[in-house]
């Protein structure tokens, strides 16, 4: 090593380092309407939390729009997607299986919820991303939304997220029990009535787990406490 310093910083002095990857990034439309390349330059540390930043932003919808508790995502599994099926012409159903922790015997009990496309494309999108994508390894395993929150924050909130045109994130804590709360209250004041706030008292009671048995049974008569709920 000594040998090769001397020539090896002569060669970085006369030509420089150019970053590795994304040197010729693809087009991408951006949250302004405007069309980039969906990323500069990148070196191999930058390319990698641009890899947790997307994983990041897949478990925010995943979590956001599926409901699911922070258990039950670490119970996602690869290969946890259904097949897509078509009850009715042009009605896709798409759903997930993972296992209810809360108040089930140790170890859980299989479940499938049934979600939205974005949800089942953002597991694919994770899949994509995984270290070991083998079948029936853990998608997610254990992780802090706190702290993986924050990063994806201050990433939407640097020059890299104002290039792609993304509207700053305000400062304050996040949770994926208040992403639920705040998702549950959307669909009650949005535009329809009492058959909105019907929805989203059942999306409420779905994310305080089952309608039946004594638990589920106790759950719904929280929700249904008002101001104390």
């Amino acid at each position: 090593m000594p040998r090769l310093r001397g020539p090896l910083t002569n060669a970085v002095a006369r030509v420089g380092v150019e970053k590795v990857f994304a040197r010729d990034a693809e087009q991408a439309p951006t949250a302004d309407g405007a069309t980039r390349p969906w990323s500069l330059p990148l070196h191999r540390s930058q390319a990698v939390a641009v890899v947790g930043i997307v994983r990041t932003a897949a478990i925010i919808v995943l979590s956001a729009s599926s409901g699911m508790r922070s258990s039950e995502l670490m119970e996602l599994r690869v290969g946890c997607r259904r097949p897509i099926e078509e009850p009715i012409p042009g009605l896709m159903r798409y759903r997930i299986a993972s296992k209810i922790v809360k108040g089930q015997p140790l170890g859980g009990t299989d479940d499938e919820w049934v979600v939205i496309e974005p949800v089942h494309r953002a597991v694919e999108l994770i899949e994509q991303l995984h270290d070991d994508p083998r079948d029936d390894a853990l998608l997610l395993s254990r992780f802090s939304f706190r702290v993986r929150y924050i990063w994806f924050r201050n990433w939407v909130n640097s020059s890299a997220g104002e290039r792609l045109g993304l509207a700053p994130i305000p400062e304050g804590p996040v949770s994926l029990r208040m992403l639920r709360r705040t998702i549950a209250l959307e669909l009650a004041y949005r535009p329809g009535g009492s058959r909105s706030k019907t929805a989203a008292q059942a999306y409420r009671n779905r994310n305080n787990r089952r309608l039946c048995g004594p638990a589920g049974w106790r759950s719904s008569r929280v929700t249904g406490r008002g101001q104390q709920a």
